[in-house]
């Protein structure tokens, strides 16, 4: 069971051989911890000191770099010590024994460090979140995403909003409490524009909260078409290598096919989906609707037609989806002042497949850029935000003001769940549980 009191150990880098492995130890015990790893050295807080380190029966376990951080001038808030040993499972194992053998220390849960942090108010639960993405990011954009999320740049917007909602509350209970008092007439038109300006501003966040998402997850991007109209082709090419099986038989691919890759730095996930026509058998008609529902969900769809087609495809209700780039696929068959819907590629013909990439990260760029501030990377903050603007909606047509001052009341508890202002031993669990052992 989860002891907060428990001094704790793990170690802060890749596991396997290296040059240098971290092992961290956080809790009250740091300091018994150090006179008993290693008792021949003073170690002032925040410098590091050569020193060696030693098992129980004073035998060396490792020449290490030690550095003491003192509470609260540490990641976790508490007594911190670091121990930048040897990159060597051995000496890892018996640093690891040594340190277990002492009493009331143990090995860390995931994500142990990181939610002692926020219990004692040195980062919030966005922040949290965004080291987590951070630590996972593989792109150059989730890097700065994630580092922004980490450094507190989407907290201030949260603890913007919980101030406005503070604020609509407290004049509702000054205006029910003292209803005696001569407060200012216009109070409850002040209160309904608060709640209003407030609606507006998450709305407008949640609109784009998919656009959040596909920074963690990646970028969707659907490759749609009719039958032999170049997808497999176009995967292939785009991803440098045979992801998908390529031939001239119609209906090859019947199951959407995911390649990931990044370009220039944005996340992006390529759906290569079945051939879009009247299906011939069961199968093939399973394959078209898991393309349809591809498409439907995707962030961008390819739309295909080969040169030799004269009709192509069009998706229903979809005639005018900003999503959608049109692409002429085999452009090699035809003459170069050949009038054609969208962008002309070709596998065979040098630099159309690279137009086409720059066009889509175009796309990306300026789909994410656009969002500035307003990301929202991770489904629970989603789902908090969702339940605050219906408590919000309540509140706005509530007439009824005691009623009103709970839905209010309501929507601040929401927002401040998000931050962990408001958290349980349950949601903790959730979120640290994604983290690694040694973060």
């Amino acid at each position: 069971m989860y002891n907060a009191n428990d001094t704790i150990y793990a170690l802060a880098t890749v596991r396997g051989r290296a040059g240098v492995a971290v092992v961290r130890v956080s809790g009250e015990k740091v300091r018994q911890v150090c006179d008993i790893i290693c008792p021949r050295k003073t170690l002032p807080p925040r410098k590091m000191v050569n020193a060696c380190l030693y098992d129980k029966d004073g035998e060396i376990i490792d020449n290490s770099l030690t550095v003491f951080f003192e509470s609260p001038h540490s990641f976790t808030g508490e007594d911190v010590v670091e121990f930048h040993v040897h990159g060597s499972l051995a000496i890892i194992k018996k640093l690891y024994r040594c340190l277990g053998e002492i009493k009331g220390v143990r090995l860390a849960e995931r994500g142990e460090f990181s939610r002692r942090a926020v219990m004692n108010c040195k980062m919030d639960l966005t922040e949290a979140e965004g080291l987590l993405d951070l630590i996972n990011a593989e792109t150059e954009f989730q890097r700065k995403i994630a580092l922004r999320q980490y450094s507190g740049e989407q907290r201030k917007i949260f603890d913007g909003w919980h101030d406005d909602i503070v604020k609509a509350l407290a004049y509702m209970e000054a205006y029910l409490d003292f209803p005696e008092e001569e407060i200012d007439g216009n109070v409850e038109e002040t209160i309904q524009s608060l709640i209003i300006r407030l609606s507006a501003s998450i709305s407008e966040m949640l609109e784009k909260s998919s656009k959040g998402e596909a920074i963690r997850n990646g970028y969707q991007i659907a490759i749609l078409g009719k039958p032999n109209s170049g997808k497999s082709s176009l995967l292939n090419a785009i991803m440098k290598r045979d992801v998908a099986i390529v031939s001239d038989i119609e209906g090859t691919t019947r199951d959407v096919i995911e390649a990931y890759i990044d370009m220039d730095g944005y996340p992006v996930i390529f759906l290569d989906t079945a051939g879009i026509r009247e299906a011939n058998d069961v199968i093939e008609a399973e394959g078209v609707k898991r393309a349809l529902a591809a498409a439907d969900k995707a962030d961008l769809i390819l739309l295909l037609t080969a040169a030799d087609d004269k009709g192509g495809i069009v998706l229903p209700g979809n005639e005018d989806d900003d999503r959608i780039i049109k692409v002429t696929t085999k452009a090699d068959l035809l003459s170069e002042n050949t009038d054609v819907t969208g962008l002309k590629i070709s596998v065979k013909m040098d630099g159309t497949i690279e137009k086409l990439k720059k066009i889509i990260v175009e796309k990306i760029s300026h789909d994410l850029f656009s969002l500035n501030d307003s990301l929202l990377t991770h489904e629970r903050h989603r789902q908090c935000l969702k339940s605050c603007l219906e408590n919000l909606f309540r509140a706005r047509n509530n007439s009824v003001l005691p009623l009103k001052a709970e839905d209010i009341r309501l929507a601040a508890r929401d927002l401040a769940q998000i931050t962990g202002a408001i958290t349980t031993d349950d949601l903790l669990d959730v979120i640290f549980g994604d983290f690694c052992i040694g973060k």
